[in-house]
C-alpha cells in the first residue's frame, strides 16, 4: 500500500519591497509546531517594485524548502495578488493561511486555527492579532460587519487583551490573517479585485456572511503585527479607502438598507473630507476617490 499523503495548510503571502519582514515571517512559519499528521508550506508572491528587493526576498525564499517564490512582475495590488498566488497553489492545498508578510506567528497558532475550523466547520477562521513591538495590546479580536452603515468595526483597537477571551461567532475576519479550508475557496474563489487594496477582505466576509456561512474568531491562535499603533495616512491610503468604501456599498446593499446606509457613507466621507480640507495632496485624494467611485474607476489609482 502507498503512503497516506498529509493534509497541506498553504500560507500565502504577498510581498512589497519587504525583504526583512520576509525574513522574520518565514523564520516564524519553519519555527511552527505543527501536528505532524499535516503539511505546512507556503508562497510568496512578489509585487515589489524595487530590483534589488526582488532579489534579496527571493533569496530568502530559496533557504527554505517549504517555500515556493513568486514574482507577479507588477504591483498587481494585494486582492489580485492574493487571487493569483492562491490559483497557482490550489490544486495542492487543502487549507488556506492569508498571512499579511509585516507578521509572525506564535509556534502553536496553526493547530489552534486548524482546530478551530475542524470542529466548528467555519468558512474562515481568524486569530487574534497583536502588535509585534506590544503584544499585550489587541489589533483584531474579533469584528463585525454592520449592513446599515456600509461598515466594519474591529473591536477592542488598541487596548489591552482580554487574558479570559473565549472562541466566537464574527462577521468580519481581517485579512492579514484569514484560515479557511480549501472548500470555501472552491466555493466563494476570492478577492474582488476592482479593489485593488483595502476592503477586498470586507467584501469577501459580507459574501460569506449573506451565503450563511459562519466566521469564527479564535483567541487562542495567535498573530504579532509589526505595524505602529498610530499611523499617518498617505493620500494613497486615503485614496482607496474612501473609494472603496463606495464599492463595498454597492456590492453588498440593496433595496431599503441601500438607500438608508448611503447616508451613512456620505455622513462619513464628509467627516474625512473636513479632516484633509487643509491638505492639498490629501483634499486630492478624496476628491479623486469620490470622483472615481461616481465614475466605477476601481483598480489601481490612476
Amino acid at each position: 500500500m502507498g503512503q497516506k499523503i498529509k493534509p497541506v495548510i498553504y500560507t500565502i503571502l504577498i510581498a512589497f519591497n519587504s525583504e526583512q519582514d520576509t525574513k522574520r515571517v518565514l523564520k516564524s512559519l519553519q519555527k511552527q509546531k505543527l501536528s505532524p499528521n499535516y503539511e505546512l508550506r507556503a508562497i510568496v508572491a512578489d509585487n515589489s517594485t524595487d530590483k534589488n528587493q526582488k532579489e534579496l526576498i527571493n533569496k530568502e525564499c530559496s533557504r527554505y524548502d517549504f517555500v515556493i517564490y513568486e514574482d507577479l512582475k507588477e504591483n498587481t495590488g494585494f486582492a489580485k495578488g492574493n487571487n493569483l498566488a492562491v490559483k497557482k497553489i490550489a490544486p495542492k492545498a487543502d487549507y488556506l493561511f492569508l498571512l499579511n508578510i509585516d507578521t509572525e506567528i506564535k509556534k502553536d497558532c496553526l493547530n489552534h486555527l486548524l482546530k478551530a475550523q475542524q470542529e466548528t466547520e467555519a468558512a474562515v477562521v481568524g486569530p487574534l492579532i497583536v502588535y509585534g513591538d506590544d503584544p499585550s495590546t489587541n489589533w483584531y479580536s474579533g469584528g463585525r460587519w454592520y449592513p446599515w452603515l456600509a461598515a466594519i468595526k474591529m473591536g477592542n483597537r488598541n487596548q489591552k487583551i482580554n487574558h479570559y477571551d473565549k472562541r466566537r461567532e464574527v462577521t468580519f475576519v481581517v485579512g492579514a490573517a484569514m484560515f479557511m479550508p480549501i472548500t470555501t475557496y472552491q466555493k466563494y474563489d476570492l478577492f474582488f479585485e476592482p479593489y485593488f487594496m483595502y476592503y477586498e477582505e470586507s467584501d469577501y466576509c459580507a459574501r460569506l456572511v449573506m451565503n450563511n456561512e459562519k466566521l469564527i474568531y479564535e483567541p487562542q491562535a495567535v498573530v504579532y503585527h509589526y505595524i505602529p499603533k498610530s499611523t499617518v495616512k498617505s493620500p494613497n491610503n486615503v485614496y482607496y479607502l474612501i473609494r472603496n468604501q463606495w464599492l463595498f456599498w454597492e456590492r453588498t446593499n440593496k433595496g431599503l438598507r441601500k438607500f438608508v446606509s448611503f447616508f451613512a457613507v456620505v455622513a462619513l466621507q464628509k467627516i474625512h473630507f473636513f479632516r484633509y480640507i487643509l491638505k492639498p495632496e490629501m483634499r486630492q485624494a478624496v476628491s479623486q476617490a469620490l470622483e472615481d467611485a461616481k465614475n466605477k474607476h476601481y483598480g489601481p489609482r490612476k
